[in-house]
């Protein structure tokens, strides 16, 4: 039989490892931020997302709908709109946070609460990553910028 300060032990360990496995799943809630300019601006076609609880990869060009992500400037305010199969979906504002000590990664904050806020794993002339910011289970999506006309 186990003594009482053993049990307490025991029990103060699986309490931590708990804590520390729900911290671990979450990334954070960023700070708010001043629109910052990192090359977003433009038009981005989605091209695949990853992820899920098994992992899937879903390509544009194996389904029946496409997405778009659409980032301008209006009188020095950041807008973004978000397409799916042509149609606007979602409208409003965002905001780039920079890297922080909780947060290696800038984020992209939209102000609607139907897109949720995601992570900048890439930003390059042409491709585009975002990553979930706060869930699990959820897809990384994968865009390509659309060439200006």
């Amino acid at each position: 039989m186990m003594t009482r300060a053993l049990s307490a032990v025991l029990i103060a360990v699986v309490i931590l490892a708990m804590v520390g496995i729900a911290l671990s799943c979450s990334r954070g809630t960023p700070p708010t931020s001043e629109p910052v300019d990192l090359g977003e601006k433009g038009t981005w076609n989605w091209v695949m997302s990853i992820g899920g609880m098994a992992g899937d990869t879903i390509y544009a060009d194996s389904v029946d709908f496409t997405r778009q992500l659409v980032f301008f400037d209006i009188s020095d305010t950041t807008f973004f709109q978000y397409y799916h199969n042509g149609f606007l979906e979602v409208a409003g504002r965002y905001a780039l946070v920079p890297p922080s000590d909780s947060q290696s990664n800038w984020v992209v904050l939209f102000d609607d609460t139907q897109l949720p806020s995601r992570i900048i794993d890439r930003l390059d002339a042409d491709t585009l990553v975002l990553s979930p910011l706060t869930t699990i289970d959820t897809y990384t999506d994968f865009y390509s910028r659309v060439a200006a006309e």
